[in-house]
């Protein structure tokens, strides 16, 4: 197999990783994202060391030669909204956990303050209850869209459910 730029992750940054390889692989190009540590201890391996982008490229090239990697399908646009809203679901709920304890704290703060936190917290609860719909309506929509079961994301309702202190 020839290996070109393109084959590999990009870097360390998450946001733009995801959008490359999104990219790539919406054009149907391979795309690979591998370990950063193991690609590492290989350029380790190899007695090199990455100092210049062309001596990472070399690395990342040799990698794809020796290693086996598996190019992956990019997941149906379903399966990353329901991923992105459960994503934005839990961040919402650490979010509005570290409010309760602040509500906690500010006992005999004054009333304003807690005012404003109730307030917040209300709102947070809100929101979490707005992408609780929100998945539930992905799951149904998917569901009708197959024909009464959708296997991704089922499976996906099922894993999410059973960790503690998440319910959809």
């Amino acid at each position: 197999m020839r290996i070109r730029k393109y084959d590999f992750d990009y870097g360390r940054r998450m946001l733009l990783q995801k959008a490359a390889v999104g990219a790539l692989l919406a054009a149907d190009l391979p795309a690979v994202v591998v370990n950063a540590r193991q690609v590492r201890d290989f350029a380790k391996g190899t007695g090199q060391l990455a100092k210049t982008d062309a001596i990472d490229a070399g690395i990342l090239a040799h990698f794809g030669e020796v290693v086996a990697t598996v190019v992956r399908p990019l997941p149906a646009p379903e399966i990353l909204e329901f991923r992105d809203l459960c994503d934005r679901r839990g961040q919402l709920v650490r979010m509005l956990a570290t409010e309760k304890n602040h509500r906690h704290a500010a006992q005999g703060a004054s009333p304003k303050v807690i005012k404003n936190i109730d307030k917040v917290s209300a709102f947070l609860q809100r929101q979490i209850e707005e992408l609780e719909d929100r998945l539930d309506r992905l799951v149904a929509a998917s569901a009708t869209a197959t024909g009464g079961s959708s296997t991704q994301v089922t499976v996906t309702v099922t894993v999410v459910d059973e960790l503690p202190g998440v319910s959809v």
